[in-house]
């Protein structure tokens, strides 16, 4: 693994932005090391993968993003370097609270999660969202916090690139998103919620991301599927990760998937109560359900991954469960880790000490992560 040598604030930005993805290569080369080439043939199917039905569409203003915006938004895929940023960033704040609402209580599938709202507003092409764009297409709200700009009822086909400023609220909700060539969602800046939103593919799949978020995020109740990755992230955080529906994994020859990735340096987050199914479209699995990496040789680094809490989340038909290799504090707790694995349900790449109890299978029996 790479490590980070910035001098300033504005290059371990950028490094920060940039490694982990060429890192992408390297880093599959170490997993398959520690657990082997073949993958695991498709086991029963599980979780119904059914997304929630299209909700009626009315065309409305095709909003196309403009030709400074467009070349921005030819974001970076899951092996291509970001683009380069220079804005320092002021340090983040700790681990998020949970949200306000309560949690559901039956497990994330495509009845609970994911847009319900028929009468979508329809956009074409990659919409590069910033202050003007919520702005100009009357989005409510000031941006600030317990205010957030609301972008709602929207059906996109094309990528939704958020880039406002970092303390800028934004709220996404009640949405169905396709994608681009790259992602379905890149959050480049801003404090973002994202909830209640279907993204997938229009048709087959993608070799990218669902939801990529560079600095911080909170993600709730969403079904997304038909992507490499569903959701991958990066930065100091904080990330809540809750009640979200993650299926049907797209594979093409070359492609690493993981349900949830953290790229090496994301740290400060919560991935609670989801559902996270591993299977491919190839009938394989995944590599890992949640792949936690870090690009520091242990205690010799400062891009490490650590403060992580995996709690109460259902996963199933990955290689590995759960594969760990971050710095401490990180807890793993109250999880079902089925029986469906290839290798093992959870491995610890760093060592130390993990296991935060209540942790069992599909039949009730614990499973020991530490």
């Amino acid at each position: 693994m790479l490590h980070r040598t910035a001098t300033d604030r504005g290059s371990a930005r950028q490094n920060e932005r940039r490694a982990p993805l060429r890192q992408r290569s390297s880093r599959i080369a170490a997993l398959a090391a520690l657990a082997a080439v073949a993958l695991a043939a498709c086991s029963p199917a599980g979780a119904n993968s059914g997304d929630a039905q299209p909700a009626s569409t009315t065309e409305t203003t095709s909003a196309t993003s403009s030709s400074a915006a467009s070349s921005s938004s030819a974001a970076p895929s899951s092996s291509s370097a970001a683009p380069t940023m220079t804005t320092p960033k002021p340090a983040p704040p700790g681990t998020p609270k949970p949200p306000s609402q309560p949690g559901m209580t039956g497990w994330p599938g495509a009845g609970n999660t994911g847009v319900k709202n028929g009468g979508l507003r329809a956009l074409k092409g990659d919409q590069t969202v910033d202050v003007r764009w919520l702005k100009d297409h009357g989005a409510r709200g000031s941006g600030n916090a317990g205010d957030p700009f609301v972008f709602e009822n929207y059906e996109v086909d094309g990528m939704v690139h958020i880039n406002v400023p970092d303390t800028t609220q934004v709220l996404v909700q009640q949405s169905r998103i396709y994608g681009g060539d790259n992602h379905a969602m890149w959050i480049e800046n801003g404090t973002v919620t994202v909830q209640d939103s279907t993204i997938s593919p229009r048709t087959g799949g993608l070799s990218g991301n669902g939801i990529f978020a560079y600095d911080r995020g909170t993600f709730l109740r969403n079904n997304i599927s038909g992507f490499n990755i569903p959701i991958i992230i990066q930065g100091q955080g904080p990330y809540l990760i809750q009640d979200n529906f993650l299926h049907d994994i797209w594979f093409k020859s070359g492609d690493h998937t993981d349900v949830i990735n953290i790229n090496p340096n994301g740290s400060n987050g919560v991935i609670k109560h989801n559902y996270i199914d591993g299977i491919r479209s190839d009938g394989q699995y995944t590599h890992n359900g949640i792949g936690i990496y870090n690009d520091a040789t242990p205690g010799a680094g400062t891009a490490v991954s650590k403060n992580w809490t995996i709690d109460g989340n259902y996963i199933t038909r990955s290689n590995h469960l759960i594969f760990a290799a971050a710095s401490p504090p990180f807890v793993i707790k109250n999880n079902v880790l089925t029986t469906q694995f290839q290798y093992a349900p959870f491995y610890n790449a760093l060592g130390g000490a993990t296991d935060g109890g209540g942790n069992v299978d599909q039949n009730g029996k614990p499973v020991k992560v530490g």
